[in-house]
């Protein structure tokens, strides 16, 4: 791992832009990352990245996205939520099967499309809860499958 770290650093050295030096990294080196958006695209990937069926780790860094930018402006982190939150679509638009293994929608909190047509087919409505952090953090990842364990002997 070593010599690899040090093929990386040459590369840099020698110009090589990061995003090309990181090929002679392996799979899933930890990594820094540093991103400039605009708020409208930072809402458009945390609709996509906070949702449940994000890869967990993206869908964890997303989650202290949120958090930092909730520190520092509230307001501003208020529509910050996967796409079916209150505050964004309000349903889940996933196939049902997948809406059924999410937290939310398994217990209900989120309401999924197929209900709405049918209710609005029969001329109903359906209300949208508004999603509050308890709800939001069922789609965190726990601590414990944050960091991989690393065989010893």
């Amino acid at each position: 791992m070593r010599h690899v770290g040090e093929l990386y650093d040459q590369a840099l050295k020698a110009g090589v832009p990061a995003e090309d030096a990181r090929f002679l990294l392996p799979n899933a080196a930890s990594t820094n990352l540093t991103f400039t958006v605009n708020f409208e695209e930072f809402l458009h990937i945390a609709d996509l990245r906070l949702c449940w069926r994000a890869q967990w780790e993206i869908r964890h860094m997303w989650a202290k996205a949120r958090n930092a930018l909730k520190a520092r402006f509230p307001e501003l982190a208020k529509p910050v939520q996967p796409k079916c939150g209150d505050q964004r679509m309000g349903y889940c638009d996933e196939p049902l099967a997948e809406y059924l293994k999410c937290p939310l929608g398994a217990r209900r909190i989120r309401l999924h499309k197929d209900e709405i047509v049918a209710a609005a087919k029969t001329g109903r409505t359906l209300e949208s809860t508004p999603l509050t952090e308890e709800d939001l953090a069922l789609l965190t990842p726990r601590p414990e499958f944050e960091k991989v364990p690393v065989a010893t002997g």
